[in-house]
């Protein structure tokens, strides 16, 4: 039981004992309101994050007034540690990476901490050294996590995104295959699997993964631009210009690789009349079209080297999709705000899986 719920009880007991002493009404009074009193001082950390996810998640922009309650409930030094875990993810896709770094910092320095809070803090402060441009710091420390026995998707999706990015297909490779149990329920994780055939020129399998996947409806751009990246691999621009304008209608925030701009400037060049030279461009740029970078700087003269007369058939495959049931939803992208405040045992860690249960807390929490 957290200690929220045991203060909680001891105050009531407290305020149900005072109304059966034998002195006045008045003092009894007093009691109750003394108690009410050191209960919300108390529980004061909890109140304010509570207040920050209420105004975080509005539909109107009071992310300002979050920011605020956020610092509050951290600068007291007694806001629960899943509770700091999971305002620590909030910050660094939402706010202050800076802040998000002492939030998670805290957690990883304080005494006691059970090895699974630690874990899900190092996961998180991962995101956090990549948002900064440390990526490299972060492996390390997934790395870290992952030789503790941690078995988590976020650490597997996260790990095997970072080593893609630094093109270690190696090893990312090796992640890929020992957390292979997520790629049949996440997106993001089957996305890794995508963006590795890429990397590797193995189109037909690609082609496929990204065929099944789309069908499912990712909510987030990655699989839509390395899908794209396919089409145009097979001169199939008109297919790619589609998914493209896909992707920009999905979400972005800080901790996202691609870019709005980016693929709209995708778009914009695959949209000319005459398209070939810029296929040349981005079909030469395959690493960095697909870790959400601009393609090559390559003048009109030497992509015309580069464009290509003739291109291979894309597979055609049949309706069996090896996807049976997929979360679409983005890794370590869109904050689940949970925190389960009634919650007991396992169930007490913090939620820090990316989905859109905003709206169920908030109706546990009003």
């Amino acid at each position: 039981m957290s200690k929220t719920r045991i203060g909680g009880f001891i105050s009531l007991a407290l305020m149900i004992g005072t109304s059966f002493l034998p002195i006045s009404i008045v003092f009894k009074v007093l009691i109750i309101l003394v108690i009410v009193a050191f209960d919300f001082y108390n529980n004061r950390p909890l109140l304010y994050f509570v207040q920050a996810n209420k105004n975080i998640m509005s539909k109107k922009d009071k992310s300002e007034k979050a920011w605020v309650y956020y610092e509050k409930a951290f600068n007291t030094g007694k806001l629960e540690t899943k509770y700091l875990i999971t305002m620590g993810n909030v910050v660094a896709q939402k706010g202050d990476p800076n802040f998000a770094l002492k939030i998670l910092n805290t957690v990883l320095e304080r005494d006691n901490t059970e090895l699974t809070l630690l874990n899900q803090a190092k996961v998180q402060k991962s995101m956090v050294l990549e948002l900064t441009g440390k990526i490299n710091e972060g492996i390390v420390l997934l790395q870290e996590v992952r030789e503790s026995g941690y078995n988590d998707k976020s650490l597997y999706i996260n790990l095997a995104c970072y080593l893609l990015y630094v093109d270690n297909k190696k090893e990312a490779a090796n992640v890929l295959d020992e957390g292979i149990e997520f790629e049949d329920i996440n997106a993001g994780a089957l996305d890794n699997r995508g963006w590795l055939y890429i990397l590797e020129d193995d189109w037909k399998n690609a082609s496929k993964l990204y065929i099944d996947m789309i069908d499912r409806k990712p909510t987030f751009p990655d699989p839509y631009v390395h899908a794209a990246q396919v089409k145009l691999h097979y001169n199939k621009v008109s297919e790619a210009i589609e998914l493209l304008k896909t992707a920009i209608t999905m979400k972005f925030n800080k901790v996202a690789f691609f870019k709005k701009e980016i693929i709209e400037e995708m778009i914009s060049g695959l949209s000319e009349k005459k398209p070939d030279l810029y296929v040349a461009i981005l079909n030469t740029s395959v690493v960095e079209i697909a870790k959400g970078l601009k393609p090559k700087d390559i003048n009109k003269d030497e992509a015309k080297t580069l464009i290509t007369k003739t291109f291979e058939e894309e597979p055609i495959f049949d309706n069996e999709s090896k996807i049976e049931s997929i979360d679409s939803e983005e890794p370590d992208e869109e904050v689940v705000i949970n925190t389960n405040i009634d919650s007991d045992g396992k169930d007490d860690f913090p939620n820090t899986e990316l989905t859109d249960d905003d709206a169920e807390w908030e109706k546990n929490h009003k």
